[in-house]
This record gives C-alpha cells, structure tokens and sequence, in this order.
C-alpha cells in the first residue's frame, strides 16, 4: 500500500478533494468497453490554519485520478493522473485517461457506470477481459 497526503484549500475541501482509480473492461468482438469508476475513501483527514490535508491508502498498479481545490477566490481546481509503483507515485501525463485510450484504439466507450451496468452493455456474444 502506497499513501498520498493532498493539500486543498476552502471549506468542505475533504469533500472536494477526491482520489479515483479505474477498472477497465472490454469485449474486443463488439469493439466496447467500459471505464468503472471508483472513489478512494480518506483515511484521514485534519484542517492546518486554512489547509485542508487529506490522506488516501493506494494500492499499487493501479491508474489513479486526484481533483483537489486549489484557491477558493476565484474557485480552481487541479486534477492529475498518477499511478502508485513500489510504494511511490508517479505522476502520468492526460494520456492515462483509460477512456482516450480505449477511444483512440477506435472503442465504444461507457463510462462512470456500475459493475452491473457494464456487464449489460458488454453482454454482447463474445469473450471480455478485466484489464
């Protein structure tokens, strides 16, 4: 397990500041796949002065997304792509977004769906693979 502190700013920043990683699926007959959402929770949480410090557990391997509140006034936000590998976090350029590499590799694309709703839209006769 790998962990990652993020500093955000504002009121509610726990709430603002999520981390999300993706499970892929395809079925390579019918050319789909589906990109499943799922939200880290925090493991801890604890306001410094006006920082907000929130604390994900990662697993390693895995294709992750952070959006974080940077300035309240005007209202910004960061999002990255990153990736925990033998307990360190490499940042991955917007080419890790599994969606844009399923859609480049000419893919129907679902996404943000639950497991049962994927399964629906990949049921089409042919075999698909967790990735």
């Amino acid at each position: 397990m790998t962990e990652i502190e993020l500093e955000s700013v504002g009121y509610y920043a726990k709430n603002l500041t999520t981390v999300t990683w993706y499970e892929c699926r395809a079925n390579d007959q019918t050319r789909r796949a589906v990109i499943i959402s799922h939200n880290v929770a925090p493991t801890d949480y604890k306001r410094v002065g006006k920082v907000n410090k929130v604390r994900f557990e990662l697993e390693d391997g895995k294709v992750y997304r952070y959006v974080r509140q940077i300035s309240v006034t005007p209202r910004e936000s960061e999002s990255r792509w990153f990736m925990a590998v033998d307990s360190e976090i490499r940042f991955l350029d917007s080419s890790a977004d599994p969606a844009r590499h399923y859609e480049g590799l000419g893919y129907s694309i679902m996404g943000g769906q639950t497991t049962d709703d994927a399964d629906d839209f990949l049921a089409a006769s042919g075999r698909w693979a967790v990735i």
